[in-house]
């Protein structure tokens, strides 16, 4: 009997009040009869690895720490649509390079531990709404400040009450690099 495979991805999460900050714009925005991503799920995916059994997911979490990052901050202010997806989202007005570099380093880790990823182009963005067949009209947007400082491993856990997703490890991004005392993630 093979063990259950849990489908894993490295995200940006917010922290409470960005993540209600972010969730009070998400509501502006009109979406029809679009399936609306829940508050409590709002995160930016830098990297989607996918279903992976528990030696693959340790060994995941172990090239996450060997990462080397620095931390950032997002501007979210930009609103868009992925047509062949029927996705809304949320972006930020510009992409730190900071961020990119964040995206390349887990790639390399992942790589370099022969884990799979998706290679697709990264696009930073924090889906707000599925089934979305086109956006009405893009309102004026508040913008939202979000303080990087870490970054997550999460799980897409499904339930009776729909998809949740849990944060599996959590690590620190530092000014000028690695902080050695810092990097076991967060249970």
């Amino acid at each position: 009997m093979s063990e259950p495979r849990r489908r894993l991805f490295f995200a940006l999460w917010p922290e409470p009040a960005t993540r209600a900050a972010l969730a009070g714009i998400a509501g502006a925005v009109q979406l029809g009869r679009a399936r609306r991503v829940r508050p409590d799920n709002l995160h930016l995916t830098l990297v989607f690895v996918g279903p992976l059994e528990a030696a693959a997911a340790r060994a995941c979490a172990a090239a996450a720490a060997r990462v080397e990052g620095q931390a950032f901050e997002l501007e979210i202010g930009t609103l868009g649509h992925f047509a062949r997806a029927r996705v809304a989202w949320l972006g930020p007005v510009a992409e730190p390079p900071a961020l990119g570099a964040l995206v390349a380093a887990l790639r390399t880790q992942l790589a370099a531990a022969d884990l799979p990823f998706d290679p697709k182009p990264f696009r930073a963005h924090v889906t707000i709404g599925r089934e979305v067949r086109q956006l009405a009209g893009v309102p004026a947007l508040s913008s939202v400040r979000w303080p990087v400082s870490a970054f997550a491993l999460v799980e897409s856990v499904s339930g009776a009450d729909g998809v949740r997703y849990q944060v599996r490890g959590r690590w620190p991004l530092r000014p000028g690099g690695r902080d050695e005392t810092a990097r076991p993630p967060v249970r």
